[in-house]
């Protein structure tokens, strides 16, 4: 018999980390604000696709975290939730579709909109490390992982911008 268990030196696999799922335009994105604006929970929504903050952390915000004046808001921590099996956000996505069905919305979780957030402000040229620390992530590493795809797809258009810059 040997004298140790071969499993113990079999590396355990990594979770590797997905990308982001439906990932809407930002017109998509306003079609849906605008058509939630009469829901009672629009400024959730609305502030949940303008910070790029988890529905936790949504949920553990305090009037003394929000500062009005100076347009800011400091996430300090995250509450637990139970997701229901009927969730608000694709019943409104439903609905939004019913009410437009020549411009129907993608399926899509309320966290998708996090991920709205985040590409949109890197295909805008937000360095990497302020989408990071919007997001919350403690290494850009991270926010660089989930978002290759989108930091890919600007690379290419990077060329476009030498090339330009250049020809002027």
């Amino acid at each position: 018999m040997p004298d140790r268990q071969p499993v113990e030196k079999v590396e355990r696999p990594r979770r590797e980390i997905s990308g982001p799922g439906t990932v809407w335009t930002t017109d998509q994105l306003k079609a849906f604000l605008q058509y939630a604006r009469e829901h009672r929970l629009w400024p959730f929504l609305h502030l949940a696709a303008y910070t790029g903050a988890r529905r936790g952390e949504l949920l553990h915000l305090r009037w003394p975290d929000v500062d009005l004046d100076a347009k800011q808001l400091v996430i300090r921590g995250s509450a637990s939730f139970i997701d229901g099996s009927s969730s608000l956000f694709p019943i409104l996505i439903k609905r939004c579709n019913q009410a437009h069905p020549n411009d129907r919305l993608p399926h899509a979780r309320l966290h998708d909109l996090r991920h709205i957030h985040a590409t949109t402000l890197l295909l805008a040229g937000v360095p990497i490390h302020v989408v990071a620390a919007r997001l919350g992530h403690a290494d850009p590493s991270i926010t660089l992982r989930v978002y290759a795809h989108v930091i890919r797809a600007a690379e290419a258009s990077a060329a476009d911008v030498v090339a330009q810059a250049i020809d002027e």
